[in-house]
């Protein structure tokens, strides 16, 4: 039966798992996006800057918080809403992080490299 293989050898599945979980320092085009990334504004800032430049900016934001909403600052509630799912972003990307270190430990077992290596053997 013929597989297809995303990672191709066991050396490259090493070097894949390895550096996920033991990654390298950044280089300098990584640190450069980094940094571009981080002076951006998030979506409620870039919001709150554009909206901010009309002239019924507050008179907008009156009426929003004077519908009846239960926070009556909407802007700051948005925020918080957006930091809340930048932490929710931040706490998945963990759990993939340890998903990915057991699945390195049962790569490296013993049986499964034995399974790999008599699956390539019936490959070739």
């Amino acid at each position: 039966m013929k597989r297809n293989k995303i990672i191709a050898s066991n050396k490259d599945k090493d070097i894949f798992f390895n550096e996920l979980l033991n990654p390298s320092e950044p280089n300098k085009a990584l640190k450069d996006a980094a940094a571009k990334y981080k002076t951006k504004p998030t979506a409620v800032e870039w919001l709150v800057n554009e909206l901010s430049k009309s002239k019924y900016y507050y008179k907008i934001i009156e009426d929003i918080n004077a519908m009846g909403t239960v926070e009556r600052d909407v802007i700051n509630t948005a925020k918080q809403m957006e930091e809340d799912q930048i932490m929710d972003t931040m706490c998945q990307q963990l759990q993939m992080e340890v998903n990915a270190s057991e699945t390195q430990k049962y790569y490296k077992s013993k049986e499964v490299q034995d399974l790999d290596k008599a699956i390539d053997l019936i490959d070739e």
